[in-house]
């Protein structure tokens, strides 16, 4: 998978893809839905597959007074994606000047960098400028899109919304339900005790049990996590910079 960090003048692949985009936060069971849809096509077609999507969330840029919570950093998301194989992945911030961009316009920057044959992308579609980029207006494009449904869970719509809330109600198992994996937060050293979760989504306030691993550790081991303004976790270790946490439940 080769990444790229801007858009380019100038093709970069040998031959027209497999198209998606989006935000894709947590990369979530609707996502993958998605990107099976793609993998499958490309496959039959024998094309690459490419995809699009944003370092940071696009409610940064939209409504930063309600910014999203992260289900996902953006290494976490690129992790994830490694997993697909994609021939190329386009990792861009969502910025204003992007935000300005007309459905027309957004297309054309995408294209000539990404040539496709076809795009895959969720029924609810919205892009450019005020979200005019819709299926219909898709429909009438010069190249194929194949629009692919939202996937349930237990009578649940998959979405990082609906992920969000189980969170935010500390239903980690739900979470996890529709992720396809467990929720893991990506939390950064900010004192000898406390870990920064920068834009992470948390439960409420109060103890959990959680599986933490540090930096790149293979094992995962139990403690007591403490949830406030910063992460707590009921041990020390000043070696360490980062820790991934997993959380599972209220402390009893």
């Amino acid at each position: 998978m080769t990444v790229y960090y801007r858009f380019q003048k100038e093709a970069v692949l040998p031959s027209p893809a497999i198209f998606t985009f989006g935000t894709f936060d947590g990369v979530h069971l609707g996502h993958r839905h998605i990107f099976d849809k793609q993998f499958e096509l490309a496959r039959a077609e024998k094309l690459p597959t490419a995809l699009l999507t944003f370092s940071n969330h696009p409610t940064d840029i939209l409504t930063p007074a309600a910014r999203s919570r992260w289900l996902t950093s953006n290494a976490q998301k690129l992790k994830e994606l490694q997993g697909y194989g994609f021939d190329a992945v386009i990792d861009v911030p969502f910025t204003a000047q992007l935000q300005s961009l007309t459905r027309e316009q957004f297309l054309q920057l995408v294209q000539t960098m990404v040539p496709f044959s076809t795009l895959v992308v969720g029924e609810d579609v919205a892009f450019g400028k005020d979200r005019k980029g819709d299926k219909n207006f898709l429909k009438k494009q010069g190249f194929s899109t194949v629009f692919v449904d939202k996937v349930s869970v237990d009578g649940t719509v998959v979405s990082s919304s609906e992920i969000r809330q189980a969170i935010a109600a500390a239903r980690f198992d739900e979470a996890e339900r529709l992720l396809g994996r467990p929720y893991c937060i990506d939390a950064k050293r900010s004192g000898d005790a406390e870990w920064d979760s920068l834009y992470f989504a948390l439960p409420p306030e109060g103890m959990y049990l959680a599986d933490i691993r540090y930096n790149d550790q293979k094992e995962w081991h139990e403690a007591g996590v403490k949830i406030s303004s910063c992460i707590e976790i009921d041990e020390r270790n000043t070696d360490s910079h980062s820790v991934e946490i997993q959380l599972k439940k209220r402390k009893p």
